[in-house]
């Protein structure tokens, strides 16, 4: 996120809702009746890389016009919000290390294209463990290292960049599989713009 955003817990609510509701779907697909679904807590993150200060998030009784004796009938949406800006080397690391390697590309979006580039090779080397451990999970962590490529960068880097990530991928199938995906991903940021370009 690149900057303040105001409607942020109304968000956050409805992204919870919707993964409880896949959450649900998942079960009922499998013939989990209505009487034993279990839904899983969500801890929703909020990663802010803007460079304007934000020092908390707006709660939903900030954004409800209601007397004061109704608030605790509003729906709370805790979230942690981390500020990707601040962080150190060592702050992204120390939870979990490839996503704080993958958020490691986030981070360095503005830096110079041969900073930029070792910072991508190095992440792609740090993740590389996990292709045999959690192939998915590799895969879409892949997605979200040339997500960030392709809206940081423009074309001609960007698709040298995308290129020579994949060249790191061992397998071929894996790396035409994730090519795919953030093919997808792309034609879809595509398509979004130019439907907004319209408005």
């Amino acid at each position: 996120m690149l900057r303040p955003r105001r409607l942020i817990a109304q968000r956050i609510g409805l992204c919870k809702y919707l993964i409880w509701e896949d959450q649900r779907r998942e079960q009922e697909a499998r013939g989990v009746s209505d009487g034993e679904v279990t839904l899983y807590p969500i801890l929703p993150v909020v990663f802010y890389t803007g460079e304007v200060g934000w020092d908390h998030l707006p709660g939903m009784a900030e954004l409800t016009d209601c007397p004061r004796e109704l608030l605790a009938f509003v729906e709370p949406s805790p979230a942690v919000l981390v500020s990707l800006a601040v962080l150190s080397e060592h702050e992204l690391l120390c939870g979990d290390p490839y996503l704080g390697s993958a958020f490691r590309v986030l981070q360095s979006r503005h830096v110079g294209s041969d900073r930029f580039e070792s910072v991508c090779r190095k992440t792609m080397d740090e993740l590389m463990p996990l292709s045999t451990a959690n192939p998915v999970r590799w895969k879409r962590l892949l997605v979200f290292v040339l997500r960030m490529v392709v809206s940081y960068r423009e074309g001609t880097e960007a698709r040298g960049l995308v290129e020579r990530a994949l060249e790191r991928v061992r397998d071929r199938g894996d790396a035409e599989e994730v090519r795919m995906m953030a093919n997808a991903w792309i034609e879809t940021m595509w398509q979004k713009g130019l439907e907004e370009g319209r408005q």
